[in-house]
């Protein structure tokens, strides 16, 4: 059990100040270390969350924190009316290791799938007036902004927003057959992302992305991929769409990317590269040269240290460890997942599961209501994973009647 005094004076004094919009958990986190939090009281948490995917180089990485450091000394922000290096020198590594030929940087997912979805609709309404409908998938999650939030299939959050943007269609996850027949000639996108998130670590078939292409191809559609939590070499690739081997006209990057700086990138292959053009989107921080700075040293990091390829190793590693526990009797009805972004559904929700790992020392949480989440940061070792497995496990020793007990 974790001492929390001084985070529980914190709280208590300031939280007032705060919107109810999140439900915190009751801990002022002071400081980081490799992949390690450590709150204002001294207690240390093995963080296998990543800050929801995106610290995924950790909190003490060296080349980002010098890349930062100077930049910061050189120069934090100047107008979009300008050029920097550090925005040159990451569009084109983006591209060089994509499919893109051209990025639009903002701030947030949310923001980079608001790119996408407008790209999409300017080029469809260029082609037919009627040609504006965009279909995602139920499960899915892909921002929490208006036309964004139109995209995601998840009532709650949607609830209380109405009127949402018109335009968009959901249907079921890998269904061929439902996908069939929502493709018509007003489609100007399909927006998928190739591993589901939010809605419980669901991958899609591969099968089912090759299909999602060539109806694209057949009604001149753009397949975008929303990568903002799989990419970034989560999965074992540096994007998630080269796993499957489908490259979409469009995807989207955000959290890892900056790994804690906020930006996010809209990366648009050659047949989408020339729809926006002067005035017809913009930002005022998207772009700017330390988020820039900063990213370029992340993905030149994810590069040098084959960090995708160790994700890969070491999620295989993980998920065998989640699937002991399975044999065990454990609850869990399913592990799936790709490299480090893992699920494990359990017959129960996993509220109290999360705070029982809390309480000693581990940070996971549930992505939809009985699906414990596993996001660690790439460079998370097999013996910081056995630490947490023997504390997933001691849960269940001391819980007559499994997790579902609790």
């Amino acid at each position: 059990m974790k001492h929390t005094p001084n985070s529980s004076h914190l709280i208590q004094s300031f939280e007032d100040s705060l919107t109810r919009e999140i439900q915190r958990l009751p801990v002022v986190m002071d400081h980081a270390y490799g992949a390690t939090l450590v709150d204002v009281d001294g207690n240390e948490y093995l963080d296998f969350l990543s800050g929801i995917g995106v610290m995924s180089l950790g909190y003490s990485n060296a080349r980002v924190q010098k890349a930062m450091q100077e930049q910061i000394t050189r120069l934090i922000h100047t107008s979009n009316y300008f050029y920097t290096e550090p925005l040159l020198r990451l569009s084109a590594l983006l591209c060089e290791k994509s499919f893109a030929r051209a990025v639009f940087f903002s701030n947030s997912g949310a923001e980079a799938n608001e790119a996408a979805i407008k790209m999409a609709r300017r080029a469809g309404r260029s082609r037919h007036p009627q040609k504006t409908q965009v279909i995602s998938l139920q499960g899915s999650f892909h921002g929490r902004t208006s036309l964004a939030l139109s995209l995601t299939d998840n009532p709650r959050v949607k609830r209380g927003f109405s009127p949402l943007p018109e335009g968009t269609l959901q249907v079921p996850l890998n269904d061929s057959t439902a996908l069939r027949a929502a493709m018509n000639p007003n489609v100007c996108a399909l927006f998928l992302e190739p591993v589901q998130g939010e809605g419980g670590i669901h991958p899609l078939d591969p099968e089912y992305l090759r299909l999602a292409r060539s109806l694209c191809d057949t009604y001149d559609a753009a397949l975008i991929f929303d990568e903002v939590q799989c990419g970034m070499g989560r999965i074992g690739t540096l994007f998630a769409y080269q796993h499957f081997g489908v490259t979409p006209d469009l995807m989207t990057l955000a959290k890892a990317l900056g790994n804690g700086m906020p930006i996010a990138a809209t990366c648009v292959g050659p047949r989408y590269a020339d729809t926006f053009q002067s005035g017809d989107h913009g930002t005022t921080f998207g772009g700017g040269p330390l988020a820039t700075c900063t990213a370029l040293a992340v993905v030149e990091e994810l590069l040098a240290n084959n960090l995708p390829e160790k994700a890969k190793e070491t999620g295989a590693y993980l998920k065998s460890k989640l699937l002991e526990l399975q044999a065990l009797g454990a609850d869990i009805r399913e592990v799936r997942g790709l490299g480090l972004m893992l699920g494990a559904q359990i017959g129960c929700n996993c509220k109290p599961v999360v705070e029982k790992m809390l309480q000693r020392g581990f940070l996971i949480n549930c992505a939809s209501e009985n699906v414990l989440r596993f996001l660690p940061p790439l460079i998370i070792t097999k013996e910081e994973i056995d630490r947490m497995i023997e504390a997933f496990y001691e849960i269940l020793q001391t819980t007559p009647g499994g997790l579902c007990a609790l």
